[in-house]
């Protein structure tokens, strides 16, 4: 059995295909699905997104969202989608290296949003780099 597989950002629809399976990294492992599999509902952390068409695994940077699973259509809702060619890692590795300078000093009492925004970018960042 075919699963339809969509991937969705802010800006546009990135994916409409169908695949055999998708692995995506959520907030206890990654979570993987197939087609027939119960209907949910489940938030999507930055990391490496797997899907397998025609038996071949493909692979993409996402960052935080949510995945729905219903009749067999998964829908990926996400602020980030990057594939392995897209990704510069010189670029990349010169911001996860300010990011992550950016937290030094910052005190969790006094700037625990700011570290959270610059935690969430480091994840970003880190989940291109696995690409």
């Amino acid at each position: 059995m075919a699963l339809q597989f969509e991937i969705v950002t802010p800006e546009k629809t990135v994916l409409s295909t169908t695949v055999e399976a998708v692995y995506f990294p959520g907030l206890m492992g990654e979570t993987g699905i197939l087609s027939a599999h119960t209907a949910m509902v489940g938030a999507i952390e930055p990391g490496v997104l797997k899907y397998v068409i025609a038996g071949k695994e493909e692979k993409l940077a996402v960052g935080a969202g949510f995945a729905e699973i219903k009749d067999d259509k998964l829908i990926v809702i996400t602020d980030l989608v990057a594939s392995a060619d897209e990704v510069d890692s010189s670029k990349l590795s010169d911001s996860l290296a300010k990011l992550q300078a950016s937290l030094e000093g910052l005190n969790l009492n006094d700037h625990e949003d700011q570290i959270k925004m610059i935690e969430g970018d480091i994840a970003r960042v880190n989940a291109q780099l696995a690409l």
